[in-house]
């Protein structure tokens, strides 16, 4: 009952921080202020899957100092999403390769520099062959995902409380959209490297490491489709897995954000059970980077974990 209890309380401010991020996004659109209409909070949510595919052009600090810096040519799943557009600038800063593959393929405000923009649909088994055989990506970042499906009744406020501001369909579940959309990058990315351990990271929830059953359906299948893709990426003796576990993500770039993760700041200091820190973007790709970077760095990440690649990764740069 007690878990029951906990687990309602950190529902509760997942609604309220959608709450906020809805009125705080609608009254900056009211203002014609479209640069900051969009909220930067997401688990893990970026672009979902439609359309077919056409091309276009601390301890840790110290431990992990010494990295091979060989450049990669990285798959980004969920490219034109929050998570995943700052992932490919950092990415392509550093001198890596991106093939990105969202339902958008490119967005107005990217170039082209070190990425190719791809649009396709990730559900597709055959859409992720083609793309993985021709390009031949030597990692993989998944940071495609759904705040709230189409199942749930309230696909609606993904507008709002995604980074994206999509709004998915009737059709997309939890299941389809990050189950499916990682099961074919990994079954590929296996097919095509039988014998090299591929760089695979993977963008869960915190939550995912909760031991009892999620008191909303939604928030249960959400986690469901989440702990199922971790167990394919721990089960595989041929990826180098990172599964990294955010609590809210967040930007200070954009004013609302700051607003919407105040519940869960607040429930973290007060030393709420099963409430994480919010993380922000920034922390959050520079850790996927340094799992795909460093062969040392591999397994479930939470918060404290992801700061600390964050920084060790900002201390190489310097």
């Amino acid at each position: 009952m007690e878990i029951q209890l906990i687990s309602m309380t950190k529902v509760l401010l997942i609604l309220l921080s959608f709450l906020l991020i809805a009125v705080i996004s609608y009254s900056f659109k009211l203002k014609n202020i479209s640069s900051i209409s969009k909220s930067s909070i997401s688990r893990s949510s970026s672009s979902s899957s439609s359309t077919t595919t056409t091309t276009t052009s601390s301890s840790t600090t110290t431990t992990f100092n010494n990295i091979k810096k060989d450049k990669k040519k990285i798959l980004v799943l969920g490219g034109t999403g929050f998570v995943g557009r700052t992932f490919i600038r950092k990415a392509r800063d550093a001198g890596h390769t991106i093939i990105s593959l969202s339902r958008r393929g490119k967005l107005d405000n990217e170039n082209d520099n070190g990425v190719i923009w791809l649009s396709g649909d990730a559900t597709s088994s055959t859409c992720i062959s083609n793309i993985i055989n021709e390009y031949q990506p030597d990692s993989c970042f998944h940071c495609i995902g759904l705040l709230l499906d189409g199942q749930s009744g309230l696909a609606s406020i993904n507008k709002y409380a995604s980074g994206s501001g999509s709004i998915p369909g009737e059709g997309s579940s939890y299941d389809l959209i990050t189950r499916q959309t990682c099961f074919n990058a990994i079954n590929s990315m296996e097919t095509l490297y039988q014998n090299n351990r591929i760089p695979f990271v993977f963008v869960s929830a915190a939550e995912a490491g909760w031991t009892f059953k999620a008191p909303i359906d939604f928030l249960e299948r959400y986690l469901i489709a989440k702990r199922a893709v971790e167990k394919k990426i721990t089960d595989s003796n041929k990826l180098k897995g990172v599964i990294l576990r955010p609590s809210l993500i967040w930007t200070p770039d954009r004013p609302q954000a700051v607003v919407s993760v105040l519940p869960f700041f607040i429930g973290y200091q007060l030393g709420l059970p099963f409430v994480d820190k919010p993380i922000r973007v920034e922390q959050l790709v520079d850790a996927a980077l340094m799992g795909i970077e460093d062969d040392r760095v591999s397994g479930i990440k939470r918060f404290k974990e992801m700061e600390e690649l964050s920084n060790t990764l900002n201390i190489r740069r310097k």
